[in-house]
C-alpha cells in the first residue's frame, strides 16, 4: 500500500512538472492584400510568393492564389524581411522576379515579418499588361507533336536575363513576353535545338506588343542516327 502510494505521488510530480513546461514557440505572421493592376481592378487567381531577402534558399517560398477579387493571405513562418510578388501568366501579368521583364512599373511591396508584427496589409500592383507568346511544337516528319521539352527565352537587351519553362505538356508552350527583342530555343530529347529561322550563332528574334498575342509552329528535326 505504502508503494502505491509512493508511486501515484511520483506520477502527480511530474504531471505537474510537465505543465510547468512552455511549449517551444512556433513563429507565424500573416500577410493579407490584395493584387491590383495599374487600373486598380482586381487581377483576379494571381499567384502570390514571398522572397526572403539575402536568402539564395529558394527551395522553400512561400506561395498562394488569390481569390477571383485578387484578396490573399500568405502564411509566412520564418521571421525575417520578405519582397512580395505576383503573377498571373494567363493573363500577361509576369513577375518583378523575372529581370527579362523589364523594371516594374510599381515596385513590390517589402514586409518585416517579427514577433510584433504578425498580421500585415499591402497591395501588389502588376502592369503593364504584357503580351502572350504561345507555341504548337511539331515533330518535323510526322508532323505529330512532341510531347515533352524545354523552351529557353533569352532577352536581346540583356544576356543575363533569361526564363526558362520546362517541361511542356502535349507538344504546346505559353508565356508572357517581355517587352523587347527576344530569341528562343526549344530543345527535346532527340531532336535538333530549334532557333527559328536562324542558328544558335544567330537566332531568330522576336518581339510581341504590348497586350497582343503571337503564336508560331515550331518544326523540330529528329537528330539523324548514325
Amino acid at each position: 500500500m505504502r508503494a502505491y502510494g509512493i508511486s501515484i505521488a511520483l506520477t502527480l510530480v511530474f504531471c505537474l512538472a510537465s505543465l510547468g513546461d512552455e511549449p517551444p514557440r512556433v513563429f507565424s505572421a500573416e500577410v493579407e492584400g490584395q493584387v491590383l493592376n495599374l487600373e486598380g481592378s482586381p487581377i483576379p487567381e494571381a499567384d502570390v510568393f514571398a522572397i526572403a531577402v539575402g536568402d539564395r534558399d529558394r527551395s522553400r517560398i512561400p506561395r498562394v492564389r488569390a481569390n477571383r477579387e485578387g484578396r490573399f493571405s500568405l502564411r509566412l513562418d520564418q521571421p525575417g524581411r520578405y519582397v512580395i510578388l505576383a503573377q498571373q501568366q494567363k493573363e500577361g501579368y509576369a513577375s518583378a522576379f523575372f529581370p527579362a521583364y523589364g523594371v516594374p512599373a510599381v515596385p513590390p511591396p517589402e514586409v518585416l515579418a517579427d514577433e510584433g508584427q504578425v498580421r500585415q496589409l499591402i497591395v501588389i500592383r502588376l502592369g503593364p499588361k504584357l503580351g502572350r507568346f504561345t507555341g504548337i511544337v511539331l515533330d518535323a516528319e510526322t508532323n505529330r507533336p512532341v510531347e515533352k521539352g524545354q523552351v529557353e527565352l533569352q532577352v536581346r537587351s540583356d544576356h543575363n536575363a533569361l526564363v526558362r519553362q520546362s517541361p511542356y505538356s502535349k507538344g504546346q508552350f505559353q508565356f508572357s513576353a517581355p517587352p523587347s527583342l527576344f530569341n528562343l530555343r526549344v530543345s527535346a530529347e532527340g531532336y535538333q535545338d530549334w532557333y527559328g529561322n536562324g542558328s544558335k550563332e544567330q537566332p531568330e528574334f522576336f518581339v510581341v506588343e504590348l497586350g497582343d498575342h503571337r503564336e508560331i509552329t515550331v518544326l523540330l528535326r529528329p537528330v539523324a542516327s548514325h
